[in-house]
């Protein structure tokens, strides 16, 4: 082969592997760049969603503590409110006055409250018309007993028959001139007394 010739066909070679050398470095420099550009998108979005989901949890949990603290403040209340309410219902009314009577085993009443009646047997009940009064006794014999008042010879109220030791029975009633007597209805005989109503 001519010298000459050879020359230029290395130039050529040459030549193109230079230009196959630099399209591969190319190709691997546009891949390198891809990756780096995806790595950081990915970096940026993992980051990104990283403080939404620091943030977003930590204020919906927040928010469900306060609605937490204010459904039991809610619940306190009320059940503040209801327990004054039975507080009120057990307090004795002041403005009525309470007659307080106890059976003994004589099959007689006798007078506990007010003090005017205590310890005197059948007393007379001394009320004043218009007035309301709680009217009561405690079985102190374990017998059979309740209490009934009397207008004229007609029953106005009465308790049950209780036979339960040491257990308290109440009626309500507003003087009225027509009361006339109490009594215990199983024993009438020997536990009754007299009411006097003043006008």
């Amino acid at each position: 082969m001519d010298l000459d010739d050879a020359r230029p066909r290395r130039r050529i070679l040459q030549a193109a592997a230079v230009t196959m050398a630099g399209s591969t470095a190319a190709i691997a420099g546009c891949a390198d760049q891809e990756d780096d550009e995806e790595e950081t998108e990915a970096e940026e979005g993992t980051g990104n969603g990283q403080e939404q989901d620091g943030e977003e949890p930590d204020e919906a949990e927040d928010d469900e503590d306060d609605d937490d603290v204010a459904h039991d403040d809610d619940g306190d209340l009320g059940e503040d409110e209801e327990d004054d309410e039975e507080d009120e219902d057990d307090e004795p009314d002041e403005d009525v006055e309470q007659i307080l009577l106890a059976t003994d085993e004589d099959e007689v009443w006798i007078g506990q409250e007010p003090s005017e009646i205590e310890g005197e047997e059948n007393p007379t009940l001394e009320l004043v018309a218009g007035w309301e009064y709680e009217i009561g006794y405690v079985n102190r014999d374990g017998d059979s007993h309740n209490l009934a008042l009397w207008a004229d010879d007609e029953e106005r109220d009465a308790t049950d028959v209780n036979e339960e030791e040491d257990e308290e029975q109440w009626l309500t009633v507003e003087a009225s001139d027509d009361l006339t007597s109490y009594r215990c209805e199983v024993h009438p005989d020997s536990m009754e007394g007299d009411i006097e109503v003043d006008e």
